[in-house]
């Protein structure tokens, strides 16, 4: 097996994945999961977006605390300021982009983000704290955090996503590019860490 570099399939995962065919969080589930048969075991890359109200989001996201932590020798946190701006800049087709990711298992991975099964994931911790639950769910605790509150209803219900199956092995290149582009050009809210 071989991994190329293809523009033509690189085109297609961008066109793809940022029309208008997100789908809601709510479409996915089946009982307390996501339906097997709704989203694929396939590689890919996928985007989470905010499709409730712009306004709310917006003054919500920019009057939030959001603090990350540096480096264990760094021992101040870091306070991330979202600004109009910068949701102007990641808001396409009245959607807000909120995370973008790549994966060998698109049904997994979204899994992870979503947490499903746990109505709570800041057990005996304080959202604004700078520390996460989870290193993996990353949509639901940017979320949780600028809200300050548990947001699994609202995730079911207003944020969406759209994904681009991508071959495991042949398209790996081509995944990682796709993420790139996406990030860089997206601007999404919560693809942010300090580097290690």
């Amino acid at each position: 097996m071989e991994a190329k570099y293809s523009n033509e399939n690189i085109d297609k995962a961008k066109e793809a994945l940022t029309s208008n065919h997100a789908q809601l969080v709510k479409t996915f589930i089946k009982k307390n999961g996501i339906s097997k048969s709704l989203l694929t075991e396939q590689s890919g890359v996928y985007i989470f977006w905010w499709e409730g109200s712009l306004e709310g989001f917006t003054k919500t996201v920019t009057s939030s605390i959001f603090l990350i932590n540096g480096k264990k020798t760094h021992k101040e946190q870091i306070k991330i300021c979202f600004t109009k701006e910068w949701i102007k800049k990641a808001t396409h087709h009245n959607k807000v982009c909120l995370y973008v990711g790549k994966t060998t298992n698109l049904r997994d991975r979204i899994s992870k983000h979503l947490k499903l099964g746990s109505p709570t994931l800041w057990k005996n911790k304080k959202r604004n704290s700078g520390s996460k639950p989870n290193t993996v769910s990353q949509m639901r605790i940017g979320l949780e955090t600028v809200y300050n509150k548990d947001m699994l209803e609202e995730i079911k219900n207003q944020v969406s996503i759209s994904y681009h199956p991508m071959n495991k092995y042949s398209e790996s290149i081509n995944r990682f590019y796709v993420e790139d582009f996406l990030i860089a050009h997206y601007f999404p809210l919560f693809n942010i860490d300090i580097e290690r």
